[in-house]
């Protein structure tokens, strides 16, 4: 590293430590710049230091967010300072996943501050969100205009304060960057992320075997996995509620209690139109897009074998999450799938000749994009409250209350938020 090149290091290191907002910004703005991978990753520490949470005495600790729970969980396992680790997960019952578990019983055994395992469980998350996104960022090689609108758009899909659901979106990203790294590399020790995956959140054990297909089945034709995608598309308006009974017949039973266990009246009921507003965008943009690769780009997709594989995998995964979708505890799913396609669309468009073909087409996207973007943004407002972002640091976030603005929180239940905050 030149000393100029040091100096940028430190002095952007020191900017994201002092105004983290800044060094986020900075890392977006130089995407191609190898240490932005690294302020990107402080960010998201700080978000986790950062993160906004019901006070204990609030009456509502435990009651609603996740993060509620957890900060719950971890003042009493302080409060139990002699129990064993094994002792403590067995008290916690988990049957499939003990990560939340562990980490709660490791942080406890320091402090009963809740910032600090939020700021732990952001550092895990955090550290693999940012592997996966600039291994598309290096993937695309490009400074194009519509590729960085497009990575911008990816990085906001399941964004840092997805922190409140503390395994699946841990889950999500390890499994996401086992599978893509695994096709750009082609080395088989990536596949343990993907296995991992399931041992953070059980409900992994789908998008692994599905992941798996997408590896191994032919590819030489993209045709059938572009058609079984539009198809699952066009079912996906149809209210699967058999689905429930469906799955308590084939899944064993601690599986099945778990999954089933999200199927309620008061979830389905507590989603309006404004909240469902993006996911319906998303979706069609997504069959737009899909579309308009492949007429735009069929035979340069089929002329290279990872393009084909991304492809294939990238469907095959999109499609089982629109299936499971069709079930209203499902919808997070579509974070995985989103982030599949989307990883694929970068690809796509840092490549020129479909660039070429594409750039008329792809401009009358952005204002849809960008629609989400400011969507994704907005909630992460209600995360880490808007003095915590704009005018807090990593030295600041200590001294500050993580109380949810009330403002906020009023505007979140009447639009449609609320149900975000929900059982994980």
């Amino acid at each position: 590293m030149s000393e100029t090149s040091t100096k940028r290091y430190i002095s952007s290191v020191l900017l994201t430590l002092l105004y983290p907002l800044g060094g986020l910004v900075y890392s977006i703005k130089h995407l191609n710049w190898d240490k932005s991978e690294k302020l990107f990753f402080l960010f998201c520490i700080y978000f986790g230091l950062a993160f906004i949470y019901f006070s204990e005495g609030s009456g509502l600790l435990g009651d609603g967010a996740d993060s509620e729970r957890y900060a719950l969980y971890l003042m009493q396992a302080y409060d139990m300072p002699h129990i064993s680790l094994s002792d403590y997960l067995a008290l916690r019952g988990e049957r499939f996943d003990y990560y939340a578990s562990f980490l709660l019983y490791v942080v406890s055994r320091f402090t009963g501050n809740p910032q600090i395992f939020f700021c732990v469980v952001a550092t895990v998350m955090g550290f693999f969100y940012a592997k996966v996104t600039w291994l598309i960022i290096r993937c695309c090689k490009t400074n194009d205009f519509y590729v960085k609108i497009l990575i911008v758009f990816l990085i906001l899909i399941a964004p840092i304060w997805k922190i409140n659901g503390v395994r699946w979106w841990t889950a999500l990203y390890i499994f996401l960057y086992g599978v893509l790294a695994y096709i750009y590399c082609r080395k088989w020790y990536y596949l343990i992320y993907c296995f991992c995956s399931f041992l953070i959140h059980y409900t992994f054990l789908y998008p692994i075997f599905i992941a798996f297909l997408g590896l191994f089945l032919p590819s030489r034709k993209i045709l059938p996995y572009l058609i079984l995608f539009l198809g699952i598309n066009l079912l996906n308006n149809f209210d699967l509620t058999i689905l429930e009974r469906f799955l308590a017949k084939i899944l064993p039973e601690n599986i099945a209690e778990n999954t089933i266990g999200y199927l309620t009246f008061e979830y389905k009921a507590s989603r309006n139109w404004f909240a469902d507003s993006g996911k319906y965008v998303t979706m069609g943009l997504n069959v737009f897009f899909v579309l308009l690769f492949y007429i735009k780009g069929k035979q340069r997709i089929e002329s290279s074998a990872f393009l084909r594989r991304f492809f294939v995998v990238s469907l095959l995964l999109a499609s089982l999450c629109l299936i499971i979708n069709m079930a209203p505890w499902g919808v997070r799913f579509l974070d995985l799938g989103n982030f599949c396609l989307y990883a694929l669309f970068c690809l796509l468009l840092s490549d020129q000749i479909i660039n070429s073909r594409m750039r008329y087409w792809i401009k009358y996207s952005i204002p849809f994009l960008l629609y989400i973007i400011l969507f994704q943004i907005r909630e992460g407002f209600y995360a880490i409250g808007i003095f915590n972002l704009l005018c807090g640091n990593f030295f600041t976030v200590f001294f500050m209350e993580n109380k949810r603005s009330d403002f906020l929180w009023d505007f979140s239940t009447a639009y449609g938020y609320g149900w975000m905050w929900n059982k994980k």
